[in-house]
């Protein structure tokens, strides 16, 4: 019997040719909370499979005038699948994020690091550190509190640290996992069979964990 997985993000995600997954497909976009709230209640449980993707940066637009709609996606959307799916894994689930090898806390200077802190952060947390980042990028401040230029970094740190807290907070003993995934990975971890040794609240790249 095929299992049941469920496939989000924005249209990119949504358009995303999945004919022969061995699972019941469920595209939604992950923007959209009265869609995935409606999934969720629809299914009620029995959930396989999570795969989160989300919306690319533009390098040639300014970073203000991005930045709400890429965290709204990427992160705010995040959270979102994380609160309404996870309830809903069964055991040996898989949650994958596809963020990507920004997503490390190398990439942000010292002072910004502990706003990322996941050993006390809760979801609720991260999103208003993430908030206070895209008040900043559009009031021109974000330069001058220490935040990279390229809005990918704080994003995919973000979508990294959700993972780690979600990871933090599963019940233990059921094989659930949860990791981020740069892109082309996603894939080796989604479809790892249940009883599989994997990694859990991480960044994985071509089959490597990166250090956060």
């Amino acid at each position: 019997m095929n299992g049941i997985a469920i496939v989000a993000g924005g249209s990119a995600a949504l358009a995303r040719d999945l004919r022969g997954a061995m699972a019941e497909v469920h595209p939604v976009d992950a923007c959209d909370g009265a869609a995935v709230e409606a999934l969720a209640g629809r299914l009620g449980g029995g959930v396989d499979a999570v795969v989160v993707a989300g919306a690319e940066a533009d390098p040639a637009a300014p970073p203000a005038a991005q930045v709400r709609g890429f965290v709204a996606a990427n992160n705010h959307g995040t959270h979102r699948m994380i609160t309404a799916f996870g309830p809903l894994l069964n055991d040996g689930g898989r949650f994958v994020v596809v963020a990507g090898p920004a997503g490390r806390l190398r990439h942000l200077p010292a002072r910004l690091r502990p706003r990322f802190d996941v050993s006390r952060l809760t979801l609720p947390g991260l999103a208003a550190v993430l908030d206070d980042y895209v008040a900043a990028v559009e009031a021109g401040r974000a330069a001058a509190a220490g935040w990279p230029a390229w809005i990918e970094v704080a994003c995919r740190v973000g979508q990294v640290a959700a993972v780690k807290i979600m990871a933090r907070d599963l019940p233990p003993g059921r094989g659930v996992a949860a990791n981020a995934a740069c892109p082309g990975t996603a894939d080796v971890l989604w479809l790892a069979a249940p009883g599989n040794a994997v990694p859990n609240g991480e960044l994985v790249r071509n089959r490597v964990i990166l250090p956060f």
